[in-house]
C-alpha cells in the first residue's frame, strides 16, 4: 500500500512530461528506493507495459489539467481504504476473540 501511495505522485509527474513525444522508456528515471526491492526483469516488463499504456493514453494527454492533484487524492483514498480494511479486520478479530471466550467459559462450566 505504501509503495502504491508513493508511486502515484511520481507517476503523476512523469506522465505529463511524456505526453508530447514519447522518449524511450529506458531513459525514465525509476525511483532510487525501488531498485533494492524489485527485480530488474520485472522493471523491464513494467517499462514495456507503461510504454503500451502511454501510447494508448497519448491522445487524451491534452485533457489532463493537472495530474498532481488527482494523484494526491488517489493517495489519500488508498490510505483511507487501507484504514477501513484495517478497522474491519480488527473488528472481526475482536468479535472472534469475544465469541471464543464465551465458548470456552461454557465448555468449562
Amino acid at each position: 500500500m505504501a509503495l502504491l501511495a508513493q508511486l502515484l505522485p511520481w507517476l503523476a509527474v512523469q506522465l505529463p512530461q511524456l505526453a508530447g513525444a514519447l522518449p524511450p522508456l529506458d531513459s525514465l528515471p525509476w525511483p532510487t528506493w525501488l531498485s533494492p526491492w524489485v527485480d530488474a526483469a520485472w522493471l523491464q516488463a513494467m517499462q514495456s507495459l507503461l510504454s503500451a499504456g502511454l501510447q494508448w493514453l497519448a491522445p487524451m494527454a491534452s485533457m489532463w489539467p493537472s495530474m498532481d492533484g488527482v494523484a494526491s487524492l488517489l493517495s489519500v483514498a488508498l490510505w483511507l481504504l487501507w484504514g477501513l480494511g484495517l478497522v474491519l479486520l480488527l473488528g472481526l478479530a475482536v468479535t472472534a476473540h469475544v465469541l471464543l471466550g464465551r465458548r470456552s467459559r461454557r465448555v468449562a462450566a
